[in-house]
């Protein structure tokens, strides 16, 4: 197994806010480009072309005022799933580092911890395949997720797992955004599949050898 390490996610938050760009850039009017209301002057003076005037700039503004709270609003979303979606690809490189200490130094596994760390494992996967559009096609039902370990197979399914997060994080998609690999994309995809199915596999399997070893 490769030596612990962590991949900083930085790369990850640039790509992510390149798609926040656009929005960033939205401007957003200040109270004094938004003008003060005006008092209409007496009906009795009211200028009919003037009036039809006003209220195409009064709905001008309002509509304008709606859009900056939508640009407000999909900027802060933008955001919060950059943040969500940085803490995943680094909680994941942890999670697989803790695998690796249990296998190497830990020698025997505490298959409650590793049930609920593989759980996380795929909840985390599945968000991030999902935020990444990297779904993929299902080609072969991913035969590790159909796949039950005993105790003798659990550290090879461990094994397995911890080297599928260290390819998907090595992934110049994310390590080396300005460089051009059009292999990185499927690469990741096929990566968070693997991952998400051999993370179900390991929680159910090492769930149900928890409950035999009591």
């Amino acid at each position: 197994m490769q030596h612990d390490r962590a991949v900083s996610g930085r790369q990850l938050v640039a790509l992510a806010f390149a798609s926040a760009a656009l929005l960033l850039a939205t401007p957003v009017s200040s109270p004094a480009q938004q003008g003060a209301p005006m008092t209409p002057p007496p009906a009795s003076h009211i200028d009919p072309a003037a009036e039809r005037i006003r209220d195409e700039q009064r709905r001008e503004m309002q509509l304008r005022g709606l859009g900056t709270t939508a640009a407000r609003t999909d900027e802060r979303s933008v955001k919060a799933a950059v943040e969500q979606l940085n803490e995943d690809f680094k909680r994941i490189q942890v999670i697989r580092n803790e695998f690796a200490h249990a296998l190497k130094v830990e020698g025997v596994l505490d298959y409650k911890r590793i049930s609920g760390q593989a759980a996380e494992v795929k909840k985390r996967a599945l968000r991030m395949q999902t935020y990444l559009a990297l779904r993929g096609k299902d080609e072969e039902k991913e035969r590790a997720g159909q796949t039950e370990y005993d105790d003798a197979e659990m550290q090879d399914a461990l094994v397995r797992l911890c080297k599928r997060i260290d390819s998907f994080v090595a992934n110049p998609k994310f390590t080396s955004p300005d460089v051009v690999d059009v292999d990185g994309t499927a690469r990741a995809s096929r990566d968070l599949r693997q991952i998400i199915a051999l993370s179900g596999a390991v929680r159910a399997s090492a769930e149900r050898l928890g409950q035999k070893n009591k």
